[in-house]
């Protein structure tokens, strides 16, 4: 029963506001149009209470409010009652989604990322501007290791490319940051004014690959118009790392200084997500022993 946030099921559950969540997409965008990078933002919430949802519905908004991605009609026209509500909004965005937790494989999270970067914007079309793939690439080349497995799709993005190499050695991180700057500050510019690099399951990977992902992020992504989101559930995130350094450590501070600021999502409805319909009050048996349930054990939607 656990619905899958693929772009469908994202039109429709806004369209319908089933998780009565669309007020806090409006209020998310509103404050990445606000803010200067560089920036991060910790979206905080449980386990099961719906954020890759969340924020995968995001992605899809920020799409759609920038003119330069080219979107299907009908996604398009699904999320209008958030993006007529945006319409003051003239910042274009270009939203890049990475799921740390499918990529806990690779040995440097970093390059993970990047080869995952380079396979969305190929996708989007965003490629096919010469100096953006050329500076992609250089990105990619720059921070890839000579590693064994790499995610999938990467050898046709190499084949896009016309046979220009993805994988060198790592380079000094200098370098790697002059590029990711290079990226950000002149072929971004092409189709959007702030990159959002969304970073998701955090809280499922293994700390060691959690820990580098966090440093690596903050060191490296520096530019002006970039904004990272975390989304993640902090208390488990910082169990992982009291459980990489010892039980001593002050988890919770240690987390902190990855972030400028901590966004906590609001629970949702879960018998609205479910059902389609708010829990009503009933004198029918089964109605009150599931609302009973429900309130007792404070069910999140999964």
């Amino acid at each position: 029963l656990e619905k899958v946030p693929t772009q469908d099921a994202i039109a429709e559950s806004i369209e319908q506001n089933a998780a009565g969540r669309n007020d806090d997409l409006i209020g998310l965008v509103r404050i990445l149009d606000s803010i200067e990078g560089p920036y991060s933002l910790l979206l905080d919430a449980q386990w099961g209470d719906g954020k890759t949802f969340f924020v995968k519905s995001l992605v899809e908004v920020l799409k759609v409010l920038n003119s330069n991605i080219n979107n299907d009609q009908k996604i398009t026209s699904s999320l209008k009652s958030v993006t007529d509500e945006l319409k003051n909004v003239e910042t274009p965005f270009l939203p890049f989604y990475f799921n740390a937790w499918e990529n806990d494989f690779e040995e440097d999270p970093i390059s993970a990322l990047f080869a995952n970067m380079a396979i969305a914007f190929d996708e989007m079309g965003l490629t096919k501007e010469r100096s953006l793939q050329k500076c992609i690439v250089s990105v990619v080349d720059t921070s890839l290791s000579a590693i064994h497995v790499l995610p999938r799709g990467v050898s046709k993005i190499s084949e896009a490319f016309a046979g220009e190499s993805l994988i060198k050695a790592y380079g000094e991180r200098v370098l790697l940051r002059e590029r990711i700057s290079e990226l950000a500050e002149k072929s971004i510019r092409e189709v959007a004014n702030k990159l959002v690099i969304i970073i998701d399951e955090l809280d499922r990977c293994r700390p060691d690959f959690a820990v580098r992902l966090l440093e690596q992020t903050k060191s490296l992504f520096q530019s002006d118009n970039i904004i990272v989101i975390i989304s993640t559930d902090s208390l488990q995130l910082a169990h992982a790392i009291a459980g990489l350094y010892g039980p001593d450590i002050d988890s919770q501070h240690f987390i902190e200084r990855f972030f400028d600021s901590r966004l906590t999502l609001t629970p949702a409805d879960a018998c609205k997500v479910i059902t389609g319909e708010p829990q009503h009050s009933t004198s029918h048996t089964y109605d009150l022993l599931r609302r009973e349930l429900s309130n007792a054990h404070n069910l999140a939607i999964r």
